[in-house]
């Protein structure tokens, strides 16, 4: 599948202790989330700093970092990329 999202990140939500330094600076790991059906402010795309599985097992609440709109698509089905950690010692 293919499609683009325009989103809108408010920076001053961003957790600092979700920021990382990698390699070529810093990084947030996110999540984005793309609905069938527009909210009531008008979007149908949402973004979140990603969580932990601790975080998802003790239900904490996520931090929403954004909104916005997918404004094309090929309307093909993606599916989810099933990496094992097996596939992560690849080398290449």
């Amino acid at each position: 599948m293919a499609s683009l999202t325009s989103i809108n990140i408010n920076l001053n939500k961003i957790p600092k202790e979700k920021i990382y330094e990698g390699k070529m600076g810093k990084y947030i790991q996110v999540t984005v989330v793309q609905n069938n059906e527009v909210d009531e402010y008008g979007y149908n795309a949402s973004i979140y700093a990603s969580q932990s599985k601790e975080d998802r097992e003790k239900k904490e609440k996520k931090v929403y970092i954004g909104n916005g709109n997918v404004v094309w698509t090929d309307e093909q089905v993606v599916q989810p990329n099933k990496k094992t950690k097996a596939d992560n010692n690849l080398p290449f």
